[in-house]
């Protein structure tokens, strides 16, 4: 469509291209897919790919290892949904949004280590003084499992397993949806509407509380902060393997209502849930709620966390909503 507009000197007509009405549904004032359409079409091509690497995980025979969540069949399930959604990922920056495959966050940057370590460090004493609260109080009970060749192998195998599982889940809820969510919102809409997912996700799990529920939205708000400090996935990913590990493999508590066969300590909650945590672990306990509350703020106003160099140069580049023509 057109419309024809008379030259001032009365010379040649010029054709000014004008959009339909419903042009501005689909793409933003800078020429962009707008970020809905885009979120919509990495969930497709992330469904597609995960029919496919689900059916590829099926062909492969499992051995029953008696545990209900630190197994090579878990493994490879979650393993293979990673790959699904890391491709994905690349194909919706590299050919929708036409961006270096780094902007997602997982790029072995410098510094990558340390806010992966950080973030290691920083769940591990999270969950350790959540639960040192809890059993000062007599809320919970623990006792020293005999150290074997087993379980040390145990540990480094759960250690795989839950690394798998926070990177995926980091990737689904800090990856490219919250940060095109942001773009085509606001930072507090995304970090609550995301983080309310984190909370949903859990909600049928063994023993789910309405604390459980709270707390792991708290934490989703948690591990929202430490992507937005660093526009990368390694600092929640760092925080969400240690709070799991250190939970369930080393203080043999429950890790979001599923125990592991397999401890360092064996943890058993005592009291009321919303004290205790119960059978869904320290994480639904109001002592948890405080770790978490307290972290959240310490990272937020910490000065130590920040973006890398070159990645913030190439977020520079693309303003909110872009602000640029598509680069190459």
């Amino acid at each position: 469509m057109s419309t024809e507009y008379d030259s001032q000197d009365g010379g040649d007509v010029i054709q000014v291209p004008r959009m339909p009405f419903y042009h501005s549904w689909f793409i933003n004032q800078f020429g962009h897919l707008r970020a809905v359409w885009r979120i919509g079409l990495l969930i497709i091509i992330t469904f597609l790919l995960l029919m496919a690497f689900g059916w590829l995980a099926g062909l492969i025979p499992y051995p029953d290892e008696g545990d209900e969540l630190i197994t090579w069949q878990e493994f490879g399930r979650r393993g293979g949904s990673l790959i699904a959604m890391i491709l994905a990922a690349y194909i919706t920056l590299r050919w929708v949004d036409r961006r270096p495959i780094t902007l997602l966050g997982l790029g072995f940057l410098e510094g990558w280590k340390r806010d992966f370590g950080l973030g290691l460090i920083i769940g591990i004493t999270m969950i350790s003084v959540a639960l040192g609260c809890l059993w000062a109080g007599g809320w919970v009970s623990l006792s020293l499992n005999d150290i074997t060749v087993s379980l040390v192998g145990a540990l480094a195998k759960a250690m795989l397993v839950f690394f798998v599982a926070a990177l995926m889940e980091e990737l689904m809820l800090r990856g490219y949806i919250f940060q095109a969510f942001i773009e085509g919102s606001r930072v507090w809409i995304a970090v609550i509407v995301l983080s309310s997912i984190f909370s949903v996700m859990h909600i049928d799990n063994p023993d789910a509380t309405v604390p459980s529920s709270l707390n792991i939205f708290l934490a989703g708000v948690l591990l929202s902060v430490c992507y937005l400090k660093t526009k990368s996935l390694w600092l929640p990913t760092g925080l969400h393997l240690g709070w799991n590990w250190m939970q369930a493999s080393f203080w043999g508590m429950g890790v979001s209502g599923y125990h592991v066969k397999w401890s360092v300590f064996s943890a058993e909650a005592q009291g009321a849930d919303w004290i205790s945590g119960g059978e869904f672990g320290a994480e639904a306990s109001i002592f948890g709620t405080v770790v978490i509350l307290t972290t959240t703020l310490l990272i937020w106003k910490s000065g130590k966390f920040s973006v890398e160099k070159s990645l913030e140069a190439q977020w520079g580049a693309y303003p909110q909503g872009y602000g640029l023509k598509p680069q190459d």
